[in-house]
């Protein structure tokens, strides 16, 4: 699991389908997409927001800027199957489902040597992730991908699930001004945990056992780490008998 939101430790496939994604290959790849490359350089990997198709499709659109809850969003990362492969050149052309809403168009640019050349293409039937840029075309929303791999585990869909949650969550507390200075430097298993100690009616608290049931797709290590980490700055506490957990109440200064 790479700390920067996502895979960049995964190998990619490029526009040559078989390469990594690395800085030149991106560039050329924003290129073929048309893009300038300001758009490229303006975010950097903590910049990519973890979404589902079902927030692309009706983001708004102004000068040419894609917004989600008036957010500007550049990079974008989804998950889903790849259920339809097509080529036209010098695309290819992946139709991907996440089962949120309708299928969305995700177009990989071929390097103009490769073009003319067959290119092995991802198989339909596996689940993928892809890094990439939002588009429109004839008002219809699509990905211009930057970079695109199949799954290697299942519990990665579990993950990104939660990315999702915690980019929604983090979204919503910059729109409405909740000071969020507090929660830097927490990844998004950090944010999952936060919110559902926080959310938590039992006036015990939220029990550890409960927690782990609630995380699905995340291993014991990963969400004691957590726990460990979150109790270490503050932001929650052990009850008397260490089986359940509670917000540590915040001061105002």
């Amino acid at each position: 699991m790479s700390k920067g939101g996502f895979g960049s430790s995964d190998t990619f496939s490029g526009g040559d389908a078989a390469s990594g994604a690395s800085g030149s290959h991106e560039q050329a790849r924003a290129q073929d997409l048309g893009l300038p490359l300001t758009i490229l350089a303006r975010p950097s990997i903590h910049s990519i927001v973890p979404c589902c198709i079902s927030q692309l499709l009706p983001a708004v659109e102004v000068d040419n800027v894609f917004k989600i809850r008036g957010f500007a969003i550049h990079h974008v990362s989804i998950m889903g199957m790849i259920i339809e492969v097509t080529r036209a050149s010098p695309y290819l052309i992946y139709k991907i489902n996440d089962m949120t809403t309708k299928a969305i168009e995700a177009r990989q640019p071929l390097a103009p040597q490769t073009a003319k050349q067959y290119v092995i293409s991802l198989p339909v039937g596996l689940y993928a992730k892809v890094l990439g840029v939002l588009q429109s075309s004839d008002g219809t929303r699509l990905l211009g991908i930057l970079s695109i791999c199949v799954l290697e585990e299942k519990n990665e869909l579990s993950t990104h699930t939660l990315e999702v949650v915690n980019a929604r969550m983090m979204l919503e507390q910059s729109c409405t001004g909740v000071a969020t200075g507090r929660h830097l430097g927490l990844n998004f298993i950090h944010m999952e945990v936060l919110r559902l100690v926080r959310v938590c009616p039992h006036q015990e608290g939220e029990a550890v056992v409960e927690l782990q049931k609630d995380l699905v797709g995340l291993t014991e290590i990963a969400i004691t780490k957590a726990i460990k980490y979150l109790i270490m700055m503050g932001h929650i506490s052990r009850t008397p008998n260490c089986q359940c957990l509670k917000i540590v109440a915040e001061t105002k200064n």
